[in-house]
């Protein structure tokens, strides 16, 4: 008799298992997924506070006359050029952009020093959030801003433009 309760115990604790197993997991297909996102861009352009001129274009300056340090560190940064554009109505004419590449996350300052012009602290915070199944994190660029001078966000048809910071020295 013990035999065959155990018997009929471990056939029926089989048939629970196997029935309530999650064999028809979904299988979710990555292979479309083209690239990763790219760097998020911080585009900055300085003007002067009294005139509103573009200083870049003005004083023409060039990446020789630019240095860009991270405050924390002080190691010089070269992820940036600065953009002169053949069309002078472009937005991107005479500024500065920065690619930020955010695989940490944190508050990050950089010190953006343009020879015979001035300088400013450019500051943004790296986070990391949740994602989907196929990247299931990823490290958004926010709260961009200047720290030591007065800047204003680019607005082109009443439209704030993210991460494009007008700057006045």
């Amino acid at each position: 008799m013990n035999k065959r309760f155990y018997f009929a115990f471990t056939l029926i604790f089989a048939v629970i298992l196997v029935g309530c197993s999650k064999k028809d997991k979904e299988v979710i297909d990555c292979s479309n997924l083209i690239a990763e996102i790219g760097p998020t861009n911080i585009i900055l352009k300085f003007t002067d506070k009294t005139s509103g001129e573009n200083l870049i274009l003005a004083k023409e300056i060039t990446d020789a006359d630019v240095t860009v340090t991270d405050k924390k560190t002080g190691n010089t940064v070269k992820a940036w050029r600065i953009t002169k554009s053949e069309t002078a109505e472009s937005p991107i004419n005479g500024t500065l952009g920065l690619a930020i590449f955010g695989e940490t996350t944190g508050v990050f300052n950089y010190q953006i020093t343009i020879k015979d012009v001035g300088s400013a602290v450019l500051s943004y915070t790296i986070t990391k959030e949740k994602g989907s199944a196929c990247r299931p994190f990823y490290y958004p660029v926010k709260d961009v801003k200047i720290t030591d001078r007065e800047y204003s966000v680019l607005t082109i048809d009443g439209k704030e433009i993210n991460n494009f910071l007008i700057i006045k020295l």
